[in-house]
């Protein structure tokens, strides 16, 4: 695994541990930012062929070609937990 994947994995288990903080207000607005720069390194390297941008986080774009039945919140599960 690259420098970079080990990095990325750990902002996203250093964001859980954040989030999962007992007695802590969470910084939606530091989640936010987290989001768009986690999106954005993934789009460098061109591994999300669904999201062009980084303000379509969480979402997906059909065109009349493409049909899926692949679940983009479950591509990400095994890196994550």
């Amino acid at each position: 695994m690259s420098s970079v994947m080990k990095n990325i994995l750990q902002l996203i288990s250093t964001t859980h541990i954040y989030m999962n903080k007992e007695n802590s207000t969470v910084n939606h607005h530091l989640l936010g930012n987290i989001a768009v720069y986690i999106t954005h390194l993934i789009n460098i390297f061109d591994l999300n062929s669904y999201v062009s941008d980084a303000d379509d986080i969480c979402s997906t774009r059909s065109t009349e070609n493409q049909i899926s039945t692949v679940n983009v919140e479950d591509i990400p599960m095994p890196y994550v937990e």
